[in-house]
């Protein structure tokens, strides 16, 4: 059994995926919410492919990428568990602190000021909840970029167990594994007495 290498097509794609998770959690917007839950729809469908596919132990990995991702989006939206288990989950309560710290709501200040108002093409983008980011923090729109980013943290790391678990059962049942390595003359014998 070789050990896992990690390549430099590996590093691009953990810094593409990364790049693209923290541009939504810091925009916060519906359009974001709507392409982090379209990629990781596309994703598991895509882990379906790779089930029915592949072989050896990428086969292994996407049957267990499949399993918890999909395990996991049931928890979300199947309609007789989504109430009592998807609020409890790690990503509905962590986006909307996140929510709160990222875009705190702004107070109305001190006495009865002016406020301001961007004005413009500038004021247009801020207020507008594009891609370009939200003056207020839209929680729902947070919760459904966790819930995307935590469905595919769990398919990720159903893969790797899956593919640990394999690999310790081909180590069992290598014949080649059970049997104990030749000792060199003098080792591992007990005490003789005097």
């Amino acid at each position: 059994m070789k050990r896992p290498r990690i390549t430099i097509a590996h590093i691009i794609l953990i810094v593409a995926i990364s790049a693209v998770a923290f541009a939504a959690i810091r925009s916060g917007s519906a359009s974001w919410a709507g392409a982090m839950t379209s990629i990781t729809f596309f994703v598991m469908i895509c882990s379906l492919l790779g089930v029915a596919l592949e072989r050896g132990m990428r086969r292994v990995y996407w049957s267990g990428f499949a399993t918890l991702g999909w395990g996991y989006l049931i928890l979300l939206y199947a309609p007789w568990v989504d109430q009592r288990i998807g609020p409890h989950l790690l990503a509905p309560n962590l986006f909307t602190y996140l929510a709160d710290v990222l875009q705190p709501t702004p107070t109305g200040g001190t006495g009865g000021g002016f406020q301001s108002v961007p004005v413009g093409i500038v004021g247009a983008t801020e207020t507008s909840g594009g891609f370009g980011g939200a003056m207020t923090p839209n929680v729902p729109e947070y919760q459904r970029i966790g819930e995307a980013l935590e469905a595919l943290l769990w398919a990720f790391a159903g893969g790797w167990v899956a593919c640990y678990f394999a690999s310790r059962r081909e180590r069992d049942n290598d014949p080649q594994a059970a049997q104990p390595a030749p000792q060199a003359e003098g080792q591992g014998r007990g005490r003789t007495e005097d």
